[in-house]
């Protein structure tokens, strides 16, 4: 007979009916942070079973303690007085009564804690039967052969989180590390960057989720914002004697703007060339952003520019996305109000940068990796690579775009327009790379494209 089944079978002599509360750690805190405070399965089973013994040794001496306090409290009773006949007497009644009380209080309370250890001893019987059956019959010297890989994750675990919360390993795991051969060395740090880069990857992946499920609603509607002193563009035909010179388009009509934004010391536009729906001509237009909070009114400005110059069509494309030349051609081709391509944001957990509402309740998702043709955006439509009928602009008020703390500027903008009564669409076909500057890197529907030179 096994260890386990003898104390499985002596638990069943003396498991005392209770009519409280047990106080005993659940199966979960076990499994979790009792045994799975170790990563090698040899170590949580050997945990396992040190903290079982521990507290099947603690209800032993509870129950050799309840017959030792039953023999004192038998005791006690003898030593009662039947007729007291003066104050000292009486007084020596009362203090056994006192301590009796006293006992039973104490026997109560032994009784709970007795019944929460042992539910804890057949918790860990549960768990260490359901997901250690394999280790029970092992030798120590079987056991220890596993030693290696044990102090190899536990101490890469470490150092992982050294590396999460001070950035550096500790001097006490260092020194650890450092007395093992330089193999399993190499074997440790591998391990802990690859811990350290998992979870970090893994904590945006929540934080994202988070931050969808506290998205409330749309971002509201504001007051009307007068628009800021601001020059349009003109074209030549249409600008007044005296107006600014830089101001003025020397072009008898123009169709279709192209825009983008560019940062400060940044005018370069990694895609500005595309083909032109046949018929149509087209103008190049870009401004400097200074400042990130005022993207949207940077492209209500843009929205002004081409009403001032009666486009049809206005494309924004953002300076750091690599597009297709057939992608106007492709977006121009839907006949579609406002319609836009597809790419991801510039983080390490691919995510796409267009947002659709969820099937239940006021919150957003981004679009799923999967997805194909066109994709009613009803939350955020992103403005990097949009193509826009001007006339959506005469159907809402000013400002068109606004960046707000609930939001985006496209955000802002697919919300007005979805009370308007206009669809914004994504076509999950024209799709564009998403470049970091400083990297050179691109984030791509299908991942991270590294630079190497």
């Amino acid at each position: 007979m096994s260890k386990i089944d003898e104390i499985k079978k002596k638990l069943a002599e003396f498991v005392p009916v209770m009519d409280g509360l047990s106080r005993a750690r659940n199966p979960f805190e076990l499994r979790y942070f009792v045994i799975g405070k170790h990563d090698d399965r040899v170590q949580q089973y050997k945990q396992a079973v040190v903290e079982m013994d521990a507290k099947y040794k603690s209800i032993e001496e509870a129950v050799y303690g309840n017959k030792l306090k039953e023999i004192e409290r038998e005791r006690l009773l003898i030593g009662i007085i039947e007729s007291p006949k003066n104050r000292l007497e009486h007084l020596i009644n009362e203090e056994i009564d006192i301590k009796v009380a006293r006992m039973d209080e104490q026997k109560h309370d032994s009784l709970i804690a007795m019944t929460g250890a042992m539910k804890e001893v057949m918790d860990f019987i549960t768990i260490i039967e359901n997901e250690y059956s394999d280790l029970v019959d092992k030798t120590e010297e079987e056991l220890l052969t596993k030693e290696k890989e044990y102090w190899v994750g536990r101490l890469s675990k470490q150092a992982h989180i050294d590396f999460m919360t001070a950035g550096q390993i500790s001097a006490s795991n260092l020194s650890s590390i450092q007395c093992m051969p330089k193999d399993i060395q190499e074997d440790v740090m591998k391990q802990a960057i690859l811990r350290t880069q998992e979870f970090r990857q893994f904590g945006l992946l929540v934080e994202n989720k988070a931050s969808l499920k506290l998205a409330e609603s749309y971002p509201h509607a504001t007051t009307f914002i007068a628009p800021p002193n601001y020059t349009p563009l003109k074209l030549l035909k249409d600008a007044p004697e005296g107006y600014p010179q830089d101001r003025i388009v020397k072009m008898d009509r123009v169709e279709i703007m192209i825009a983008t934004l560019h940062r400060p010391n940044d005018t370069e536009w990694i895609s500005e060339k595309f083909w032109i729906p046949t018929g149509k001509n087209y103008i190049k237009h870009w401004v400097t952003c200074d400042d990130p909070q005022m993207i949207g009114e940077w492209r209500n400005r843009i929205v002004k520019d081409a009403l001032s110059l009666g486009c049809e069509h206005l494309f924004f494309v953002d300076d750091d996305l690599i597009v297709e030349q057939d992608a106007l051609q492709k977006l121009y081709a839907h006949k579609l109000d406002v319609v836009g391509g597809w790419y991801v944001k510039k983080t390490p957990a691919i995510e796409s940068a267009t947002m659709i509402s969820e099937e239940v309740g006021e919150s957003k998702r981004p679009v799923p990796l999967d997805s194909k043709g066109l994709i009613k955006a009803d939350w955020s439509l992103t403005a990097g690579l949009t193509l826009l009928n001007m006339n959506v602009f005469r159907k809402i008020n000013y400002p068109y775009y606004l960046t707000t703390d609930r939001g985006t500027e496209d955000t802002y903008l697919t919300a007005r327009l979805k009370e308007a009564g206009i669809d914004s669409w994504l076509d999950t076909d024209v799709k564009a790379g998403h470049v970091d500057k400083k990297t050179r890197d691109i984030y791509t529907l299908s991942g991270i494209v590294k630079q190497t030179t």
